[in-house]
């Protein structure tokens, strides 16, 4: 606990009256998404769902759990902008969370920007005149905020939400129960054929394709995300969260309900007949193994591993068969050739600027350049990473790929310098991060707005320099301790407040006092 002094430090200009700000964010956001619903003509069900959603937001808020608000927030963005399509609810939520927690910042809960802000600002403006030349102002202004100013905004709330291995730990469960809700709602789906909380919009959309139909009675299943290989991409990222807490509890029952979701998570990977999510899943599930530090923690995973695939083998011969047989496709491999080779005959034609910003501009402007491998029309060339450099330019993709690396190295020291028990966690994170990258590669992972918002947060979580300085401050107070008990000169609470002092150093966040 901190002592009345260390708690002190902070200025009285700082101490901001802030128990009215949760009724305040109901007022004005019941009254922005009803002028809003007004405007883009929403009514009826989901206006009122959206004002519930809202109302429930700030209770959160009003409870001050922060790590609840932002996972809430990324349910929202899943569910409301992307499935019900409307697309401009779960944005300004997490900036008033980030606000929230700006207002709150204090010695023990301080604020952070994130590291090479420079970066982002240049990866912004960069931006701006790709977004200039979409085809609709809906379609770029989605695409803009969701994907490029979306992308800050979500790795800035993961930094300052983690400020010690204990908000970490509340993230990921958070997110793991995401996941394994979204697991559970693709296994209703795949296996009754009837969605929960579904929308008619996407109905004719499902026509054109037959439903996503593999065989003669088997549907891959996309849940909220809607297409099966998004989905696939999406478990692949959240199996790896669960196996971290799985491997860091001792608990026989947490290790019960970790090991739970994680085969939920895995028969929904396998229903979505994702061949890029299982690939994706063993390269993370290999980055974790060798992140784990201690040789028993890899012996348990191994075998864990190798029963899960018996019960997914034993239980599910025929979707198994059918998961082969749908990856040795050969027209679903000349598609994908086909649509990386048309990606780049786009890139060279526009290799500084683009073709413009948007979700639906690529499937109208690279129709040119389309080679003939790719026997049909796609909105994207099936890889995050060429479809940033044909919208956008090459100088755009550069700065996205440096903006994945350096928090990535970030998280990495972090794992470096985090205590062996505390590890597993950080490495779930990591590989969750390094499984997402990996399977952009493949399909649209980290252009596409719900899983971008998720990867973002995440890797600004796993990367956030608050976790190392937490630490720092746990074994000056443990040296603390031990002097006072051996020599018994300085008060607990002077030393104290001189750690904090020394660890939140002034320029650094502003809360030294002078």
């Amino acid at each position: 606990m901190l002592s009345r002094n260390s708690r002190e430090i902070m200025d009285d200009r700082y101490k901001v009256d802030r128990k009215w700000f949760p009724i305040f964010l109901i007022i004005v956001g019941s009254t922005s998404v009803t002028l809003l619903g007004i405007l883009l003509g929403i009514s009826g069900s989901y206006a009122s769902a959206i004002v519930i959603g809202i109302c429930a937001m700030a209770i959160i808020f009003l409870l001050r759990q922060d790590e609840l608000a932002a996972v809430y927030i990324l349910a929202i963005h899943l569910y409301v902008d992307w499935y019900l399509g409307l697309g401009v609810i779960a944005l300004p939520l997490a900036c008033a969370l980030l606000v929230s927690i700006f207002l709150r910042r204090s010695p023990e809960h301080c604020w952070q920007a994130p590291r090479h802000l420079w970066l982002w600002g240049l990866f912004l403006l960069l931006s701006i005149f790709p977004a200039l030349h979409g085809i609709s102002l809906g379609d770029t202004l989605f695409y803009y905020f969701n994907i490029i100013a979306g992308a800050l905004l979500m790795f800035w709330l993961g930094i300052v939400i983690v400020w010690n291995t204990a908000n970490l730990k509340r993230v990921i469960d958070f997110l793991s129960a995401l996941g394994t809700l979204v697991a559970i709602h693709a296994i209703i789906q795949a296996t009754t054929g009837y969605t929960l909380f579904a929308t008619d919009r996407f109905d004719s959309y499902f026509a054109t394709i037959s439903d996503y139909i593999i065989a003669d009675t088997l549907h891959r299943t996309g849940s909220f995300l809607i297409n099966p290989d998004s989905s696939g991409s999406f478990f692949a990222m959240m199996l790896l969260l669960p196996l971290g807490l799985f491997s860091r509890n001792a608990s026989m029952m947490k290790k019960i309900f970790y090991s739970t979701q994680i085969v939920i998570i895995t028969i929904a990977l396998l229903f979505s007949y994702s061949t890029g999510g299982w690939a994706a899943a063993g390269v993370g599930l290999f980055v974790f193994i060798v992140l784990i530090k201690q040789t028993r923690y890899r012996l348990h995973i191994i075998m864990f591993s190798i029963i899960i695939g018996l019960i997914i083998l034993c239980l599910f011969p025929q979707q198994l068969s059918v998961q082969i047989q749908h990856a040795s496709t050969p027209s679903e491999l000349l598609l994908r050739q086909g649509a990386w080779k048309t990606g780049i005959q786009v890139i060279r034609a526009f290799p500084l600027t683009g073709v413009g910003l948007g979700r639906y501009v690529y499937i109208i402007r690279a129709e040119p350049y389309r080679v003939i491998e790719q026997y049909r029309p796609l909105t994207h060339p099936h890889n995050s990473y060429l479809e940033l450099a044909a919208l956008a330019g090459i100088p755009l993709l550069v700065i996205f790929v440096a903006l994945l690396v350096i928090p990535l190295w970030s998280a990495l020291y972090n794992w470096i310098h985090t205590d062996i028990k505390q590890c597993p966690q950080l490495s779930g994170g990591i590989a969750a991060i390094v499984a997402l990258s990996f399977n952009s590669f493949v399909i649209s992972g980290w252009t596409l707005a719900p899983l971008a918002a998720i990867g973002w947060f995440l890797l600004g979580c796993i990367s956030s320099p608050l976790l190392l300085k937490a630490q720092s401050h746990e074994a000056a107070n443990e040296q603390t301790q031990w002097a006072h008990s051996e020599q018994g000169g300085t008060t607990i609470s002077d030393t104290e407040e001189n750690n904090w002092k020394r660890i939140f150093k002034e320029g650094d966040n502003g809360f030294v006092k002078k």
